[in-house]
């Protein structure tokens, strides 16, 4: 059974399922929690985990670089535990985008693009086959002007700022 899975923002610890394929609309709270309150952060899923990157503990408070991986079982959807990544996102970012891109050849990437401090920057890092990531680094070309949270989806081929 495959499941879409949505970081409430609004109840920070607090994890929801919706399952698509039920037929009918449902969300089910995860029973494990995040482990540190989130909001203005981004997460994607890839390949059985979730990653939740950057962020504030509160509205109003400094921004984190922390990065947090959850593993999905894949029987149930829910997420089964959290861990503290020790690689964490180049600078502290609020407010950014997140997306995953596998080339061609096979390689998968997260990026990091945005965000209220860090502008126009767009940083990534290699998932490894077992969801580990290999370290965060400042991708060679930046948004071309400032960004907030805004990315163009459509392959990763040209990143652009909103005109």
């Amino acid at each position: 059974m495959k499941k879409l899975f949505y970081l409430s923002i609004l109840c920070l610890l607090l994890i929801s399922t919706f399952d698509v394929y039920a037929g009918n609309i449902v969300w089910s709270q995860n029973p494990i929690p995040l482990t540190a309150v989130r909001v203005d952060h981004s997460s994607v899923a890839y390949n059985g985990k979730v990653y939740v990157m950057g962020g504030t503990y509160q509205v109003g408070s400094a921004p984190t670089n922390t990065v947090y991986m959850g593993t999905i079982n894949q029987s149930t959807g829910q997420i089964s535990g959290w861990a503290l990544l020790t690689q964490t996102l180049v600078d502290e970012r609020m407010g950014h985008a997140s997306v995953v891109y596998r080339t061609g050849s096979g390689r998968t990437f997260i990026y990091v693009i945005g965000g209220e401090d860090c502008s126009n920057k767009v940083d990534r890092t290699e998932v490894n086959l077992d969801g580990s990531l290999v370290g965060w680094v400042r991708a060679p070309n930046n948004i071309r002007g400032p960004a907030l949270g805004c990315v163009d989806t459509t392959g990763l081929t040209e990143l652009r700022a909103p005109v």
